[in-house]
């Protein structure tokens, strides 16, 4: 009985050492786990973020586009103005050349007009008749190839064109530099292509860390199931050992008992036979009483 007892005493040692092991190494294989899965979801965030960037840049890129553009459409527009310029300038000088062929001008016409009014001015002044017909005489004529061609208004119009042909070329051009501007600027494919670079390599990374999570889960839950078990038969053990003490302190008693009722019959044996009762005698009896 007394060996039984030891043996079972062992077992249990054996298992608490063994439980304990296991106990490190399911905390060890569970600390690796949660490690990679916190690493993969912070490289999933990380996988979110670059996409976030991603979608961000296709947006400036795409309204980069849609400005360019409407730019074209701006510059295309002033360049199709001055090309319309061009030709009506052509033609109004063409006429220009006409009249003064016709009307035989060879001044200037801003020339002839402050001419016109450096005679006007000299008629103010003038005090011989003879001289003043014939400034008169000339103001007329000059007066009448003025009016009868409008060479003035001819003139005047191909100014106003020409004005605004130069203001049509700088805003085509002004157009023309801002679009070499922003299509300079943008940088959007060469980002493109290095976010897509950095998700491939967050992505293999992410793959990676959910296979160390995956392979320290198994032993995890391995270790779990060993600990489980090893932790029944321990209670198993626990329950025999605990049987076998009782059983054991049952015969101890048993046996005390059996010790006690002959002693008792003997100190009775002498109490019939009128021997003398001895101290241990009488602590029997009491014993016997309780």
């Amino acid at each position: 009985m007394q060996t039984n007892v030891q043996d079972l005493t062992k077992n249990k040692s054996s298992f608490a050492s063994e439980i304990s092991k296991l106990q490190s190494q399911l905390n060890h294989f569970n600390d690796k786990k949660e490690f990679w899965f916190k690493k993969k979801e912070d490289l999933k965030q990380d996988i979110k973020t670059l996409i976030q960037q991603i979608k961000e840049i296709k947006i400036k890129t795409d309204e980069s586009n849609v400005s360019i553009g409407d730019m074209k459409k701006e510059r295309d527009k002033y360049n199709d103005h001055v090309s319309y310029l061009i030709k009506e300038i052509n033609k109004l000088n063409k006429q220009k050349i006409e009249i003064f062929q016709k009307y035989k001008i060879t001044e200037d016409p801003y020339k002839v007009q402050k001419h016109i009014e450096a005679i006007e001015k000299r008629l103010e002044t003038e005090i011989s008749f003879e001289n003043e017909k014939k400034l008169m005489k000339k103001l007329n004529e000059l007066k009448s190839i003025y009016k009868e061609s409008k060479i003035r208004e001819l003139i005047e119009h191909i100014d106003k064109l020409n004005k605004e042909l130069r203001e049509s070329k700088k805003k085509s051009q002004q157009f023309h530099n801002k679009i070499i501007q922003t299509a300079s600027d943008k940088n959007g494919y060469a980002s493109f292509i290095d976010l897509s670079r950095k998700i491939n390599n967050v992505r293999t990374e992410q793959e990676q860390a959910f296979n160390k999570f995956i392979e320290f889960k198994k032993e995890f839950l391995k270790v779990n199931d060993l600990l489980k078990d090893r932790l029944r038969q321990s209670n198993i053990e626990k329950e025999k050992v605990n049987q076998q003490h009782k059983a054991v302190e049952q015969t101890r008693r048993e046996h005390l008992k059996q010790i006690l009722k002959e002693k008792t019959q003997n100190v009775l044996e002498k109490f019939k036979t009128k021997k003398k009762l001895t101290t241990e005698d009488i602590i029997v009896l009491q014993g016997q009483g309780k």
